[in-house]
């Protein structure tokens, strides 16, 4: 009988036990924004997460980038947003001036966090008049990739890649690839076609900014920002000689993943 007792007691124990941790144990809502063939990352990394914190529960929700920004919006307005969320840096500023994140200026140093780990430009992005309201998740340089194959086809070096925009400019062209009706089988450089948004990386190659130093004031609209879509546009112009304008942009939607294959392309990792 005594026995029993014990035994009873020790099962009750361990059932207390185990729930007293799940009552104890913290669920923190997470948002993402990643395509399906990232999640399973996604999924693997919150995975390891929970097994070196077993007091701290996950919910992770994978919202579509096309909806992200307006769903993340709303739930601030609300009042019900999520604990921890990750994002592309533009939506970042829009969220900081407008009060949607947390000063996490206390946790960093509550947890000793070491914010020396990140390059500077990371943290800056994620400062907002003093206050640190995000940590970098994913920062890199710019490369120009190129083929080698195909540069070897135009009659280029492949071992001798453009270093200015007037080769750059030489290059692009004698890698464009047209069929018999002129039509783009293969474009020279997809940079403007695919990534308008960089033309703030030549804005600075060219000495030029986005904003004033205090970051009041618009600063493109100058000599040099000019400069830069002048080029871009006459880069493009000249890249849908003999083709058909109409057709090119409907063209690169319709087979970007199929024949049509830039001979350089600008991409950061």
């Amino acid at each position: 009988m005594r026995y029993r007792l014990v035994c009873i007691f020790l099962i009750l124990h361990a059932i207390l036990s185990i729930c007293a941790a799940n009552a104890a144990r913290e669920t923190i809502v997470f948002w993402y924004g990643a395509t399906q063939s990232e999640k399973a990352a996604y999924e693997e990394m919150i995975a390891e997460f929970e097994r070196r914190n077993p007091d701290i529960k996950v919910n992770a929700m994978l919202v579509p980038q096309a909806y992200f920004e307006r769903k993340l919006l709303l739930t601030v307005a609300g009042g019900v947003p999520p604990d921890v969320v990750r994002f592309y840096t533009h939506l970042g500023g829009e969220m900081m001036s407008r009060g949607g994140l947390e000063d996490l200026g206390d946790l960093v140093k509550r947890d000793n966090f070491d914010i020396g780990d990140f390059f500077d430009v990371g943290i800056k992005q994620n400062t907002y008049n003093g206050r640190l309201y995000g940590i970098p998740w994913v920062i890199g340089p710019q490369a120009l990739f190129y083929n080698k194959k195909l540069f070897r086809e135009a009659g280029l070096d492949p071992n001798k890649p453009p270093k200015t925009w007037k080769e750059l400019e030489q290059y692009a062209l004698k890698l464009t690839k047209r069929n018999s009706k002129g039509l783009i089988e293969r474009i020279g450089f997809a940079d403007f076609l695919y990534n308008p948004q960089n033309f703030s990386l030549y804005l600075w190659q060219s000495g030029g900014d986005l904003l004033s130093n205090d970051g009041k004031k618009i600063a493109f609209n100058s000599s040099e920002g000019r400069a830069v879509l002048s080029w871009m546009k006459s880069l493009s112009k000249r890249g849908r000689e003999s083709s058909r304008p109409a057709n090119i942009h409907c063209q690169l939607q319709r087979r970007h993943s199929g024949p049509i294959r830039p001979g350089i392309s600008c991409n950061a990792h």
